[in-house]
């Protein structure tokens, strides 16, 4: 049993993506993000995709394995190349679907990247209540937390009190409780229109807010 990663999907162009079960894996998920969840229409639509992404939870569970054979493959796309001879995928997008699921799986993806510091890692999450060590973060990951209108207190203390880098769900009740998601000033403002794989900005420490999709 192998785990399969993705090679881009329209916006994400050049961009290796490694996804998990929607819902199942996201433990601290917030009432707005189940109801809006884009990852479960895909796993109902395609039956493929749901089952990649269950192997590749199974697989994740065990750590040692899911190091090896992730290290493998990052192995095997540096090697890649486009027709002008540069590489061709150096941006990894962590959990399209899903999240860190517990502490464990967290700490597992922290050494691939470390190993991996030429490659460039991007993962959003709503999993604050892990109390995750920013201090020890590989400079190589973009790590973005999920703040929308239902979002629970706790985590919005956690968030602001440790000074993580939010990302925002731009809704009516959003702009009342955090009008910096609307500063363009502060937070990069994604009109949903952008190709991800020419902007990037996601890819950086900045702030970012998306609309509603």
């Amino acid at each position: 049993m192998h785990i399969s990663v993705s090679t881009g999907n329209k916006k994400l162009k050049n961009t290796l993506i490694f996804s998990l079960p929607a819902v199942l894996t996201c433990p601290n998920a917030t009432t707005a993000c189940k109801a809006f969840c884009y990852a479960l229409k895909a796993q109902r639509m395609y039956p493929n995709t749901k089952q990649a992404r269950e192997r590749n939870f199974l697989i994740s569970q065990n750590h040692d394995e899911f190091v090896k054979q992730m290290n493998g493959l990052l192995a095997q796309y540096r090697k890649k190349r486009t027709r002008e001879g540069k590489r061709k995928f150096q941006y990894f997008r962590i959990h399209e679907s899903g999240d860190f699921y517990n502490l464990p799986y967290f700490n597992t993806w922290m050494k691939i990247i470390e190993n991996n510091p030429d490659y460039f890692f991007l993962a959003y999450t709503k999993s604050a209540h892990l109390k995750i060590s920013l201090d020890k973060l590989p400079k190589n990951l973009s790590l973005k937390f999920s703040i929308d209108h239902t979002t629970k207190q706790k985590d919005i203390d956690f968030i602001k009190q440790n000074e993580l880098i939010p990302a925002y769900t731009r809704t009516k009740q959003v702009e009342e409780i955090f009008p910096e998601a609307f500063d363009r000033k502060r937070t990069f403002q994604c009109n949903q229109t952008m190709t991800c794989g020419d902007c990037r900005v996601c890819w950086t420490k900045k702030p970012v807010s998306f609309e509603l999709h």
